[in-house]
């Protein structure tokens, strides 16, 4: 009986060990859904989509977060160049968010979030 006890003690706080920190936490935009790109702007949520989860996919990985962030910028590189197309299309002038330097510091940001707060277990 009293191993039971211990047992599920046990149990019980590795549970919440597995919660993440809602202090820390914040929320990631749901997943994009399947629609037609028509505009930079639809453009830049599917790039902001896919930067924040890789970041929270791969924040867990036993690498420096720096390289964490490099690696979530890799993994959507071409939803940048896609986005900076968009704009030179629309003769928007060059934005900050269409250079890697931008999305490592962003991402750097949610892989360090993700660790800290035990977040985005859906990402």
């Amino acid at each position: 009986m009293r191993g039971s006890i211990v047992v599920a003690m046990l149990a019980l706080a590795l549970g919440a060990c597995q919660q993440g920190n809602a202090n820390i936490c914040g929320s990631l935009a749901a997943k994009f859904p399947d629609m037609p790109i028509r505009t930079a702007d639809d453009q830049r949520q599917v790039l902001y989509s896919c930067m924040e989860r890789w970041a929270a996919r791969l924040s867990n990985s036993p690498d420096a977060a720096s390289l964490t962030a490099r690696a979530a910028v890799a993994a959507c590189d071409e939803a940048r160049l896609y986005y900076a197309d968009y704009l030179k299309r629309a003769n928007s002038a060059p934005d900050k968010e269409t250079t890697r330097e931008f999305w490592i510091e962003r991402t750097l940001f949610i892989a360090v979030q993700t660790r800290a707060g035990n977040c985005y277990k859906d990402a």
